[in-house]
């Protein structure tokens, strides 16, 4: 199924690049409107090349850690994720049904992700999946017994990129539906029994920096 919502945002990604390439102009020496040239881009330079890295900071005030780190040419972009949370009861019964018999010591992940931006310098609106395993520490409270499980989840999602210190800070902000691919079935540790959400909600806020691998041209 995860590769199913790999290759449906694939295809939909493009779908959106060949219709906005082909799509014939009213007026070829008009300048572009608003939102041909901050949505679309019509008319920004391409951005080079480029390497990127990003962190979340909610997750470094909460005492965990993640970010991403890939690579992007064009109007795509491809990396990998990696992050480790100490896990509250508030985010075990957010992830697990009928977890209360659980102390959910920490939740762990490694995602690959693809995003398609709508203008070729990589800035403002993009659609994109994320999606990958992630393992957490569970400890029954009445037996004391302790054992990580796993699944695994893809995430369609839609985000935004925001360079406030142009050409290299970004801030990057997006929001997506978690759907868990494997990992759903009724676990139990000692007297628990209790089971995975199948869809989650999920969203993203991550600052990073660019680095373009050559000049403009």
């Amino acid at each position: 199924m995860n590769r199913f919502f790999l290759t449906l945002v694939a295809i939909l990604c493009m779908s959106l690049n060949a219709a906005f390439a082909q799509a014939p102009s009213s007026n070829p020496t008009a300048a572009p409107s608003l939102i041909e040239q901050y949505l679309l881009g019509i008319g920004v330079a391409e951005t080079p090349p480029s390497i990127f890295a990003d962190v979340y900071p909610l997750f470094f005030l909460t005492g965990s850690g993640g970010g991403n780190i890939g690579y992007e040419a064009g109007h795509w972009q491809f990396g990998g994720t990696f992050f480790s949370v100490p896990f509250t009861d508030a985010l075990r019964d957010w992830v697990f049904a009928n977890a209360s018999g659980i102390d959910a010591r920490r939740n762990n992940a490694a995602e690959l992700f693809v995003s398609y931006f709508l203008r070729p310098d990589r800035q403002g609106v993009y659609i994109g999946a994320i999606g990958g395993p992630e393992w957490f520490v569970l400890r029954d409270k009445a037996t004391g017994k302790q054992e990580t499980v796993s699944k695994t989840y893809v995430v369609p999602r839609v985000g935004l990129r925001w360079f406030p210190f142009q050409p290299f800070v970004y801030v990057d902000t997006s929001f997506g539906a978690a759907f868990n691919v494997s990992g759903t079935e009724v676990l139990s540790i000692g007297e628990s029994s209790f089971s995975a959400r199948p869809v989650l909600a999920i969203p993203f806020i991550q600052l990073g920096v660019r680095f373009p691998l050559s000049s403009q041209q």
